[in-house]
């Protein structure tokens, strides 16, 4: 194993942590809330 850096292992967790966050969110969205989200991250 190698050793990874506190900086690094807390942006990995945090990473994770905000992916499972969002993750059910996108199944309670109806198609045009979809696609109002798509709009704004394209923006971004």
């Amino acid at each position: 194993m190698t050793e990874i850096k506190d900086d690094d292992l807390i942006d990995r967790i945090d990473s994770i942590l905000i992916l499972e966050a969002v993750s059910g969110t996108f199944n309670d969205l109806t198609p045009e809330q979809v696609a109002v989200f798509d709009e704004a991250v394209e923006g971004k």
